[in-house]
């Protein structure tokens, strides 16, 4: 419609248009922290305001935007970035090497955490509340772990055991926590107890992501090799964006109060929830990718997700 929009009309005016200023119309736009070639993005995310982002490559870097410019973080060396994740001011970070150490920026400089030793781990999820003063971090054949804002404090939602804890996340005060065992439960953290979830039944399954809301109240959990599900507040409601099928559900995110949703498939397409409907994202083309991770904005407008063996892509 051009420089139109349309407007509600009086009773029996019809339709009313009105000229509005010229705009730039939002797209997806390609990320270049390493360069103009393909990477495994394994790991993003992004500040409230979506301005600012946080993205890790397998067997490569770690790079924050921090409005202006992209620039590389920790050490000069190629690691296994598998997840990280970001304060709501981006002025604290968390992230994750699988087969290596965690690190938390804590607004001056990177720190080794050591909840579970001075030693190598597998680190596969992590978490920071919206101050960053609360962490999760799991690790796959070992323990989740949660930071009170004193102290590291092993969590064991599962018993006392070595579980596969591959995904993990934060409400925003970070009194709540979801976390999926692969190959096991989903449990959730109520603030007073770890409470198993069942949306796809009483069975073990690959839990390979999930999101909350930033109360807890809303959850997004994906299944690798299965389906995605949504907890409205009062039950869990399969998601069906791909059709009714199973897929590999590597990676989800949700808006602050839980109403905007995105979620990617590894060797399939991306897609956003807009609060009514599940759209099709095509950053990369109409094209089947490895999309491994993805962020949300607070309100959701704003959008960041990865290909393994692939690009960075960002709307906004």
């Amino acid at each position: 419609m051009g420089n139109f929009r349309r407007c509600k009309p009086r009773a029996g005016s019809g339709v009313s248009l009105v000229r509005v200023a010229p705009f730039v119309a939002t797209v997806w736009a390609e990320q270049r922290p390493a360069g103009a070639i393909d990477k495994e993005w394994l790991s993003c995310a992004l500040s409230s305001d979506g301005t600012k982002m946080l993205a890790g490559v397998n067997n490569g870097r770690l790079y924050y935007y921090g409005g202006s410019s992209w620039a590389e973080q920790l050490e000069d060396t190629e690691l296994d970035w598998y997840a990280c994740d970001m304060s709501s001011d981006s002025t604290k970070r968390l992230a994750c090497v699988n087969n290596g150490r965690l690190w938390y920026y804590d607004g001056a400089a990177w720190v080794e955490q050591q909840p579970a030793g001075a030693t190598d781990k597998y680190w596969r999820a992590c978490a920071l509340s919206s101050d960053g003063t609360k962490r999760l971090a799991g690790i796959t054949n070992g323990r989740l772990w949660y930071y009170d804002g004193a102290a590291w404090v092993e969590q064991q939602p599962a018993g006392v055991a070595d579980k596969h804890w591959q995904s993990c996340a934060l409400s925003s005060d970070g009194t709540k926590m979801l976390a999926g065992d692969y190959n096991g439960r989903l449990w959730y953290y109520n603030g007073a107890a770890w409470v198993e979830q069942q949306p796809d039944g009483d069975a073990n399954k690959y839990w390979q992501s999930c999101a909350l809301s930033s109360d807890g109240t809303k959850r997004l959990a994906g299944i690798n090799g299965g389906r995605l599900w949504y907890y409205n507040g009062a039950a869990w409601v399969e998601q069906q964006p791909a059709g009714v099928a199973d897929k590999a559900w590597y990676s989800c995110a949700l808006s602050s109060d839980g109403t905007k949703m995105l979620a990617g498939v590894y060797n399939g397409r991306l897609y956003y929830y807009d609060g009514a409907a599940w759209v099709e994202q095509q950053p990369a083309g109409a094209t089947d990718k490895y999309w491994r991770a993805c962020a949300l904005s607070s309100d959701g407008t704003k959008r960041l997700a990865g290909v393994n063996n692939g690009r960075l892509y960002y709307y906004g």
